[in-house]
């Protein structure tokens, strides 16, 4: 009997803390913790191989999940038979040009998991460049424990090319 009465009791506050929706006028979520997952495979391509200083560089990018490794980042590397667009991810290019200069570029990629984007390249520079392109999509969980899920993806270009 004191089985069943604590199951009913247990029942019960589950019901009450879990079971009742926010009300549709409740504050805007402060996230209360953050999880990091690398769930996207990125993959980008300069149109050229050379520039010139001064150039404007074309950037193509594709966003796909899953990404390349175990999303928890244990290093276990992942092989999927079938990748998927992602779609309305943040992507940004940054290059790396000595002296210190970091030209980036921006955009947000479509239903097929693509942006393009230009990076005008600074005058006076000849020699390799290097390039960082990171994917983000940053979603707020509402609810009691308001958990802020951000899906990263990246890829290093090392050189991305030639500045002639």
């Amino acid at each position: 009997m004191a089985f069943r009465r604590n199951l009913v009791a247990v029942a019960a506050a589950a019901m009450l803390l879990g079971g009742v929706p926010a009300p549709a006028t409740s504050a805007p979520c402060v996230p209360l913790a953050a999880q990091t997952f690398r769930t996207f495979t990125v993959e980008t391509v300069f149109n050229k191989k050379a520039y010139r200083a001064g150039d404007t560089v074309k950037v193509d990018v594709t966003v796909t999940r899953p990404g390349p490794e175990d999303p928890t980042n244990s290093g276990i590397p992942l092989d999927s038979p079938a990748y998927l667009p992602a779609s309305g991810v943040s992507v940004t290019t940054t290059l790396t040009i000595n002296p210190p200069y970091y030209p980036y570029g921006a955009g947000v990629t479509d239903d097929a998991g693509k942006v393009s984007y230009k990076i005008k390249l600074p005058k006076g520079f000849k020699g390799e460049v290097n390039g960082l392109t990171q994917a983000r999509l940053t979603t707020n969980q509402n609810g009691p424990a308001c958990t802020e899920i951000n899906e990263v993806g990246f890829a290093y270009h090392y050189p991305a090319f030639t500045v002639r």
